[in-house]
């Protein structure tokens, strides 16, 4: 016989007219449907009379498995003796003199959502605080600076500056403050309530809640003229300090997420420094201007 050359062989493979794949017993076959069409129906029939009798069994069995609805079980109170001191301890951050992160900031102004930013953040205690947000390419698209109660939005594309006055000194609670004051211990639902009060007219001036189940620092809020002024809520804390909070004052909302966090890097005091602008303007027009 004539021995095929290796061409003529693969010419003859290329011409051969496509098949599908076959599974069998764990062994992949390639039959071609023209020339094969007894051996792919036994095949199709062979599937189904193993696969169908299986699927009908599932099916029975889950229709007579009982369905129950999975509830959550409420957590049980905190069982250890709980006081006024320990409380308080969870709101000291005086370990904490400088803070650096990644920052991933929401905006909220009348309940509607402004945008997501993402950026870096820089904080020096007490109560100065330095945001830069970033657009494509890392370019700074808008800057927050905190210093001593007064808050400036800073936006290089306009060269604007928008500056006010906020309740609130710091993102964190000023645990000297709160030593240094008088207090007391309540409970208000599933949460230990302490109130830091005013020495002459003895009203609350800052109230701090408690989780009963874990004693977790929730939410803080500082009052003035016997209403909310601002207010902090507290998402995420798995160590010395918030990663997920809330700041609130007035109808803005400031949710705060920070990751690759670094405490107590070295600051310097120029970094808070007022941003150089060509335009002031006051701050209730940034989210006036921004909705």
């Amino acid at each position: 016989m004539t021995e095929i050359s290796r061409n003529d062989r693969h010419m003859q493979l290329r011409q051969r007219p496509q098949g599908v794949i076959f599974i069998n017993s764990g062994i992949i076959m390639s039959l071609p449907i023209r020339k094969n069409r007894a051996f792919f129906t036994i095949g199709c029939r062979y599937l189904a009379k193993k696969t169908i009798p299986v699927l009908i069994i599932a099916i029975l069995v889950s229709a007579c498995v009982k369905k129950e609805m999975i509830k959550e079980q409420p957590v049980p109170p905190f069982k250890a003796p709980v006081t006024l001191n320990g409380l308080i301890s969870k709101l000291n951050f005086s370990g904490i003199s400088a803070i650096k992160s990644r920052i991933k900031l929401s905006i909220k102004s009348g309940g509607e959502q402004m945008g997501t930013y993402r950026g870096i953040l820089f904080y020096k205690a007490p109560d100065r605080m330095d945001i830069r947000l970033f657009g494509i390419f890392g370019i700074t698209t808008m800057e927050i600076l905190l210093n001593k109660g007064t808050l400036r939005i800073h936006t290089p594309s306009d060269g604007t500056t928008y500056e006010g006055t906020v309740p609130f000194r710091s993102i964190l609670p000023d645990y000297n403050l709160i030593m240094e004051s008088g207090k007391a211990l309540k409970e208000v639902d599933d949460s230990y309530v302490v109130e830091v009060l005013d020495e002459q007219s003895g009203r609350p001036l800052e109230l701090h809640y408690f989780r009963k189940s874990d004693l977790m620092w929730q939410r803080s809020e500082f009052l003035s003229g016997g209403r909310i002024s601002s207010w902090i809520e507290v998402f995420k804390r798995p160590d010395v300090m918030p990663v997920d909070f809330s700041i609130g004052w007035d109808d803005l909302l400031f949710r705060v997420s920070l990751e690759e966090i670094v405490l107590n890097p070295d600051i310097p005091d120029d970094r808070f420094n007022p941003p150089v602008s060509s335009k002031a303007l006051p701050l209730s027009y940034f989210f006036k201007n921004h909705r």
